[in-house]
């Protein structure tokens, strides 16, 4: 019985079909952001592009600090993590003004919707908060 059941656990690996993690692109971000009836939709567009941005200006953030030998001050970091990432949002600037400077830039970019949303939300704040 145990023989059977371990080739049945073992032809059960062999006939699974792996789960691959595909990224949001810019057509799943553009359609969450601009569907004006779905509540679950739009928070899904909230949230992926305000914890794109903080992941962003996190990571740059890490770099940063690894390659800074000495202590320095918090605005001398933001500034060096900013002008790593390419973007430089004000500091006065709205989450509502940063999610429409996102959207206006898939709309107004069609033919680059493929790619991946993380991608272009770095290009949407390059090209309106530029350092």
């Amino acid at each position: 019985m145990r023989i059977i059941l371990s080739v049945a656990f073992l032809g059960g690996l062999a006939l699974g079909s792996p789960v691959v993690a595909a990224p949001f692109t810019g057509n799943d971000i553009y359609s969450a952001c601009t569907n004006q009836t779905g509540q679950v939709q739009q928070g899904f567009c909230y949230g992926f592009i305000f914890g794109s941005v903080e992941a962003m200006k996190w990571g740059a953030l890490v770099g940063v600090v690894a390659t800074s030998p000495d202590k320095i001050p918090q605005s001398e970091f933001d500034l060096k993590s900013s002008v790593a990432l390419g973007f430089c949002i004000p500091p006065n600037a709205e989450n509502g003004q940063i999610l429409d400077v996102v959207v206006n830039y898939l709309d107004e970019n069609p033919a680059t919707r493929h790619e991946t949303a993380r991608t272009l939300i770095q290009y949407a704040l390059a090209a309106s908060f530029p350092c």
